[in-house]
């Protein structure tokens, strides 16, 4: 069973385990069908014999009782109903006299004794029931001495039959517990049986595939550490033992495979790159990724050496070539720092001239700012004085109205002192008094008029003066308006010539800080000359170092030799001019 393969043993196992479970089941089965036959014969026949027993008693009792009620009714109808009762309890008991006949099967004799003694009762009731017609004494006593005594002869048979189906089923039901024992223990026995044998089957299954399985997870841990010296003891022609070959296989694998490229990986650091495989069959699948890895690096660092070995060469060549040109820069920088710092001398006093025409536009500035304030006070109060001309007008034209009120008072008075004066003369001398008095009052409204009349010239006058007056404060106001038109676009004008005279200082110092990075770049410049060309020294010397180093190497004779192109390193001794490119001088 061992090499037999694992779906074989797991599908041996549960036939086993089915077959056993059916056995079980099947005897389960049985047993219950013996039951049930058992009980059903017990209910067709045992139940059945001693119901109807038990209903033909209790028609002998009913028939009895039939008969009795009869002999003492004397009403007709009931005596009907009576004799209609006892005819049908009559044929219920034959009915079941001979279901009997057909489903006992005990004596036969007790059957026959209870069919004599019924026929006799029969015959000798039919005997009671026509003496008592005409003699109830004599049929009373028939009733006691010969029909009582052979019904108490079919009860007992009666008896009898119920007594020998309760031994009949008491016989039974001891079969029945005792069959039902036996079954259980029989299914007690089965079940334990397969139980044990399930046991055992599952112990074995699941040694069969824990133990392979053990070795298996044992092996591909020490295999994630990196120890490939597993042991795997087991054998078999199933899954896992093919699984455990493949393992082994694997391993030994794996093993040539990291000791080739370890040994390759080794003479590659040592320098030795002219070196081969000794175990190319063994990178198979996903390991030929890994043979043609170690071949390209192979190769490139090969490559890269060669490369290294001719740059070298092509480095001590141009570091001499760097050295002058670097002397050559250092030279052209000094001239042009002596050079710069002149154009910084120039621009310093280009810019302190830019920051006093700056610092004068703002004075002009602020002095036509106050021009243009005072100009706009006045420019205000001669229209505030317009103003007041406008109310000076129209408080004379109000006057005027007065005036002109007192002039018709003037009139109506001296009307008034007319008429006073002619009343007085008429009243003669009673009326001189008060004719001197309409006089005084004529006199005083003559005077009232002429000083009205002089007012409005006066005013009238006013009015001339003030309207000249409102046309020359307008004329003023006007020229005045106009005045502070002209300031404010000549304080506008001194606003962009100061601007303009700060954005120039403004670009005056960019140039200064342009000139000043110009001077740092030349000054960097001449230090970088100097430093490359010790550098160049210094490159020559590592260029040598970098030759003796590579020569430690052994390379493949392909790669011994390999040309870099990496064209001139100058192209003519002195050294193309800086091109400063950080310095913003805007539009100067």
């Amino acid at each position: 069973m061992k090499n037999l393969k694992i779906w074989k043993k797991l599908l041996l196992t549960f036939m086993i385990i089915i077959i056993m479970f059916c056995a079980t089941v099947v005897l389960a089965i049985t047993g219950l069908r013996q039951n049930a036959d058992k009980y059903s014969e017990f209910y067709n026949v045992g139940y059945q014999v001693t119901n109807r027993v038990m209903s033909m008693r209790r028609g002998l009792q009913m028939i009895v009782k039939d008969i009795a009620f009869t002999m003492i009714e004397t009403d007709e109808a009931k005596n009907a109903e009576y004799l209609a009762d006892m005819e049908k309890e009559l044929n219920l008991m034959n009915e079941n006299a001979t279901w009997l006949h057909s489903n006992f099967n005990g004596d036969a004799a007790l059957l026959k004794e209870f069919e004599t003694n019924i026929a006799n009762a029969i015959a000798v009731q039919e005997e009671i029931l026509e003496l008592a017609k005409t003699d109830m004494p004599a049929a009373e006593i028939k009733l006691l001495d010969e029909y009582q005594p052979l019904v108490e002869r079919a009860v007992n048979s009666l008896i009898n039959i119920s007594a020998v189906v309760e031994s009949e089923a008491e016989s039974d039901y001891l079969s029945t517990v005792s069959m039902q024992r036996q079954l259980i223990f029989e299914e007690l026995g089965i079940a334990g049986g397969a139980l044990i044998i399930t046991i055992i089957l599952s112990i074995y299954l699941t040694r069969a595939i824990t133990r392979p399985i053990r070795q298996l997870e044992k092996a591909a841990g020490q295999i994630v550490e990196g120890d490939f010296d597993i042991e795997v003891t087991y054998q078999s022609k199933d899954e896992l033992g093919s699984l455990a070959n493949a393992f082994k296989n694997m391993t030994s694998i794996l093993e040539e495979v990291i000791a080739d490229a370890s040994r390759l990986l080794q003479e590659m650091s040592d320098g030795n790159f002219d070196v081969r495989t000794q175990a190319e069959a063994r990178y198979v699948g996903k390991l030929q990724g890994l043979l043609l890895a170690i071949r390209k690096l192979n190769r490139d660092l090969s490559s890269t050496m060669g490369q290294i070995n001719t740059s070298a060469d092509q480095v001590a060549s141009g570091s001499g070539q760097v050295s002058s040109g670097a002397q050559a820069l250092a030279q052209g920088a000094t001239e042009q720092a002596a050079a710069v710092e002149e154009l910084a001398a120039t621009i310093a006093g280009i810019s302190q001239q830019v920051k006093d025409t700056a610092e004068n536009a703002r004075s002009a500035r602020n002095q036509t700012s106050m021009a243009g304030d005072v100009v706009e006070e006045c420019n205000r109060q001669m229209h505030d004085m317009m103003a007041a001309m406008e109310e000076i007008t129209r408080t004379s034209d109000e006057i005027g109205k007065i005036i002109k009120t007192i002039e018709d008072i003037s009139f109506q008075t001296n009307i008034l002192a007319l008429n006073a004066a002619v009343e007085a003369a008429r009243a003669g001398e009673a009326g001189k008094g008060f004719a001197v008095v309409a006089e005084e009052v004529r006199s005083l409204a003559n005077k009232s008029s002429v000083a009205s009349n002089d007012t409005a010239a006066l005013i009238e006058g006013s009015l001339e003066a003030v309207a000249r007056g409102k046309d020359l404060a307008g004329a003023t106001a006007e020229s005045l308006s106009k005045v502070v038109e002209e300031v404010r676009v000549a304080a506008a004008t001194v606003d962009k010539i100061a601007d303009a005279a700060e954005e120039q200082a403004g670009a005056v110092e960019q140039v200064t800080v342009g000139v000043d990075q110009i001077s740092d770049v030349v000054q960097t410049n001449s230090a970088t000359s100097e430093e490359s060309a010790a550098a160049s020294a210094e490159l020559s010397h590592q260029a040598e170092i970098l030759k003796d180093l590579v020569a430690r190497f052994r390379l493949r004779a392909e790669y011994a030799n390999v040309s870099v192109n990496t064209g001139s390193f100058a192209a003519s001794s002195v050294p193309e001019p800086m091109e400063v490119m950080d310095i913003d001088l805007g539009k100067y």
